[in-house]
């Protein structure tokens, strides 16, 4: 008799609990990332895609004859910080009452910082939301009892993060110490060869701006007074002139579009212009933490003769 009536409580809960699942109306908001963590042997997995995401994740809410409200989407942007402009949005509009209820493909889309992670899971659950990872089976509706292999797998995606971080390093240093070109933007004055992009060449177009500067400093002219002529001449600024050559508009707007004496001060300083590589000047903190330090000018690694100088060396001259 015990048995039996255990069994009909067990029963009755389950069966509570489903009317109260059918009763629920869930407008959704659907989360879709994508960051360079994501590459796999210089491509990207096209299941990763923002695109498909999107197209499963709609599907799915589809499928369940759930309300969609929103795709909130970051693309090329780290899951080690949750400081993104699609996820703050979402967490404004569930603030707001408008969501109740979270999809990603798998727990790595919502984040790669395990302690975050799992605070901002907890978080849905305090605010009343569902949070649902199609593929890797979590739904914080039967997560009651704290699913184990939740926590051990946003460990692992965490762990993949740093991974990754480690080898990008790793190949950053050993690009730097063989004098190869690794940043995204050549400098001012150059251009990424076609043939090689981790090669610089002089670009035509601009490069007797960089030899005015250098002789107008050489001869007594200070880095604030050599801005101002370029200003008055209306000499597109190195942002400028970078973004003209993609064909879009300068996003910089602050800057008010002008040269100033710290753009005209980092042209001098730079090893580039009388042809070597230096590499290794700036360092981000951690792999969760992207903020970036700018190392000691001893601390650079500075490789010579890589590329066709525009200047004669002038380490001898500038200080």
């Amino acid at each position: 008799m015990i048995i039996i009536k255990e069994a009909f409580l067990t029963y009755t809960l389950f069966f509570k609990k489903g009317v109260e699942i059918l009763k629920t109306a869930y407008t959704v908001g659907i989360y879709c990332r994508l960051s360079r963590e994501d590459f796999k042997n210089g491509k990207k997995d096209v299941s990763m895609s923002i695109k498909n995401q999107q197209d499963m994740l709609e599907t799915y809410v589809n499928e369940k004859g759930w309300v969609l409200s929103q795709a909130y989407i970051d693309d090329d942007v780290t899951g080690t910080t949750f400081d993104r402009p699609g996820f703050q949005k979402m967490m404004d509009d569930i603030k707001s009452g408008l969501i109740n209820c979270v999809i990603t493909k798998d727990l790595s889309r919502l984040g790669r910082n395990y302690i975050e992670a799992g605070r901002h899971r907890e978080l849905f659950n305090e605010l009343g939301v569902r949070y649902i990872a199609i593929h890797d089976n979590h739904d914080s509706l039967n997560d009651e009892y704290n699913n184990i292999s939740t926590p051990i797998k946003e460990i692992m995606n965490e762990m993949y993060a740093a991974d990754i971080s480690r080898k990008t390093r790793s190949t950053k240093k050993l690009m730097a110490n063989q004098g190869k070109f690794s940043n995204s933007r050549a400098p001012y004055g150059y251009l990424k060869s076609k043939e090689d992009k981790h090669v610089l060449i002089i670009d035509e177009n601009v490069a007797h701006n960089v030899l005015r500067i250098f002789e107008m400093y050489l001869q007594g002219s200070t880095a604030r007074a050599i801005a101002d002529v370029f200003n008055r001449e209306n000499i597109l600024t190195a942002n400028d002139y970078f973004y003209s050559t993609i064909g879009k508009p300068n996003p910089f707007k602050n800057n008010k579009n002008k040269w100033g004496s710290t753009t005209i001060m980092q042209i001098i300083k730079n090893p580039a212009y009388y042809g070597a590589m230096a590499n290794g000047k700036r360092e981000v903190k951690s792999f969760k933490n992207k903020s970036i330090v700018r190392k000691d000018v001893d601390q650079w690694i500075i490789i010579e003769n890589t590329h066709q100088p525009l200047i004669p060396h002038i380490s001898k001259w500038v200080t």
